[in-house]
């Protein structure tokens, strides 16, 4: 199966994604740096995904 397009995706696509693939660490990855990108994650905060 392809990978999905995660740099394509928006934030609340990815978020999406990552919520109902829990074992995908790229996501997970990619999701924190678009936040970091975005300003909306500080690096000192936690990360509620459930």
């Amino acid at each position: 199966m392809p990978q999905p397009n995660f740099q394509g995706m928006s934030t609340k696509e990815l978020r999406a994604y990552v919520l109902s693939h829990r074992d995908d660490e790229e996501a997970f990855y990619v999701y924190v740096d678009k936040l970091n990108a975005e300003g909306k994650f500080g690096g000192n905060a936690t990360i509620r995904i459930c």
